[in-house]
């Protein structure tokens, strides 16, 4: 198995309404999650022993990837230079902490939005809560999501005078140029970042977000003169 990974529970959607509750039945017909109401997280009874306990948990994902990337792209026309730096990884997930609403000192992303408010309405966010009898906030693969990403790391045009207009001015080289850091990130992450490392020192919690601040998108320009 890789190191670290998630473990925890499996889930197959949304209750939707109170015969799906009563329809979620063991062998002997028994409730397997007897404390659910509609909206809440239907988990999935892994060992089949009739009841949803530390039993049914299993590996639900990984923050390490299977690739790290990166591309380095340049070219150079007549005075005019582009260079762009990509880098990713691919592989991995993210286990999105943020999401969770029995944490009272985050501020929710904007999913909450597409939370559960009726039968029908969504079978993958449950109803909100900051308490749930069904423990729909225990570690599940609800909160894991797909981390991988392509990122432009730097992305640089400029322009270098021709020689004979600045050697006019005692100057061997005078280029312009623009740049910009992060410029874009293509993701399927819906946190802020999917660039999450492990916090602790020896990577266990790597993949685990919860709350990293985004990277910034940096523009600038500049000049460069060589005398």
């Amino acid at each position: 198995m890789p190191f670290p990974y998630f473990f925890g529970w499996k889930t197959d959607g949304i209750f939707q309404n109170p015969e799906e509750v009563k329809n979620y039945v063991n062998a002997e017909g028994g409730l397997i999650q007897p404390n659910a109401v509609p909206g809440d997280v239907r988990f999935v009874d892994l060992d089949g022993n009739g009841r949803i306990d530390d039993d049914d948990r299993t590996m639900i994902g990984k923050g390490i990837p299977d690739w790290t990337f990166g591309l380095n792209l340049g070219f150079e026309w007549k005075g005019i230079d582009f260079n762009m730096l990509l880098q990713g990884q691919a592989g991995n997930d993210v286990f999105n902490v943020t999401r969770r609403t029995d944490l009272y000192y985050i501020n929710l992303p904007k999913t909450i939005l597409n939370r559960w408010t009726g039968e029908g309405s969504t079978n993958r966010y449950p109803r909100f809560s900051f308490e749930s009898a069904n423990e729909n906030t225990r570690v599940s693969d609800l909160w894991v999501e797909d981390g991988s990403y392509l990122r432009a790391r730097n992305v640089q045009l400029g322009y270098t005078l021709p020689a004979e207009l600045t050697r006019k001015i005692a100057i061997n080289r005078l280029r312009f140029y623009v740049q910009a850091e992060n410029l874009f990130t293509l993701t399927r992450y819906t946190g802020c970042d999917p660039e999450v490392h492990g916090g602790n020192g020896f990577s266990t919690e790597a993949g685990i977000d919860r709350g990293v601040y985004p990277q910034s998108r940096t523009f600038s320009v500049g000049v460069n003169v060589n005398f």
